[in-house]
């Protein structure tokens, strides 16, 4: 996990309930180049957005930063998620309300290795829109 937020503590807490404290790492803030490599390496970029008090998160460049690394997603159906992934070709839309089907979407993420064929589309996405080049110019402004 990188980042933080209200869930912090929550997820902190499950991480702990379900066993998995050797097998989740929590990194707040850490260096720009770090998370870009954490990212690089990674399988799945989940992010399963929701309504939280009246905020949801909008285009979802975060989506688009994952895909130009070759890194399909999983994002909630609200905000801009079906913006930046394309259902069942660079990732998965799932109700991020809903355990049940953030859970069900992460199993079919996997499943028959599909994470393969979302990261090869969703790097192909990217490059349509030249988001490789945009995304990573406009992070390092904005960081």
């Amino acid at each position: 996990s990188v980042g933080f937020g209200e869930e912090e503590n929550n997820l902190l807490k499950l991480a702990r309930e379900l066993n998995l404290e050797k097998e989740v790492t929590f990194f707040k803030n850490i260096d720009f180049n770090l998370k870009i490599a954490l990212i690089a390496e990674a399988n799945l970029f989940l992010m399963p957005s929701r309504i939280e008090k009246k905020s949801v998160e909008g285009f979802g460049i975060s989506f688009i930063e994952a895909a130009s690394y070759g890194v399909g997603s999983i994002g909630g159906v609200d905000g801009g998620a079906s913006d930046a992934i394309a259902h069942n070709k660079t990732g998965l839309i799932c109700d991020g309300n809903d355990l049940s089907s953030i859970y069900d979407s992460v199993v079919s993420f996997f499943k028959n290795e599909n994470f393969v064929k979302y990261g090869k589309n969703a790097q192909e996405f990217s490059e349509k829109f030249y988001w490789n080049k945009i995304v990573k110019n406009y992070l390092k402004l904005i960081n």
